[in-house]
């Protein structure tokens, strides 16, 4: 049965899940504070192409699936496989991946053709809070305002403290959360 669901984080973790999602039916909308996707994997552009990534800089892939999903990462042309400087991975065959042209564009990737909304202020995507309306989550901005009617179920995809945050209609799980 096909589903609305939010997802909270346009970082990897939150792009993969609302791809997958939406590949398996469901109706996704995607929030995240950010100026655009990536989460801990954004890239910074500044004038002249200058750019840097001010998060994860590139990633090794271990399990099957992942390589699997990495290598057509790489076969779309949002990350190439670089052989790793020595020391700096577990394995000395390992291949380490950035993205490209930075590592933004892989989150960026995931969530092409989704319904997206990022950045602060008003018509951002910063979702400050959550609460329970009968079966139906709904979302607020920072001012209270409700970003849609409402959800059959949310996706927190952010990092533990901002998650405890916006669990608060949750205590149990929002105290689950500060302890990680």
């Amino acid at each position: 049965m096909a589903s609305s669901v939010a997802v909270i984080g346009a970082g990897i973790a939150g792009a993969a899940a609302a791809r997958v999602l939406t590949e398996s039916g469901h109706t996704v909308r995607v929030f995240d504070k950010g100026r655009a996707p990536g989460g801990r994997t954004s890239t910074r552009w500044y004038e002249g192409g200058r750019q840097f990534d001010h998060g994860c800089p590139m990633f090794t892939a271990r399990s099957p699936a992942f390589v699997q999903a990495v290598e057509r990462w790489v076969q779309q042309g949002v990350a190439v496989r670089v052989a790793p400087t020595p020391g700096t991975v577990d394995s000395p065959d390992s291949s380490v991946y950035p993205g490209t042209p930075g590592m933004g564009a892989i989150a960026a990737h995931l969530v092409r053709g989704l319904s997206v909304r990022c950045g602060v202020g008003p018509g951002g995507g910063e979702v400050w809070r959550i609460s329970r309306d009968g079966a139906r989550y709904r979302l607020f901005d920072k001012l209270g305002a409700a970003f849609e009617p409402g959800f059959d179920a949310v996706v927190i995809a952010t990092p533990a403290p901002q998650a405890a945050t916006l669990l608060a209609f949750k205590p149990s799980l929002a105290e689950r959360m500060r302890k990680v």
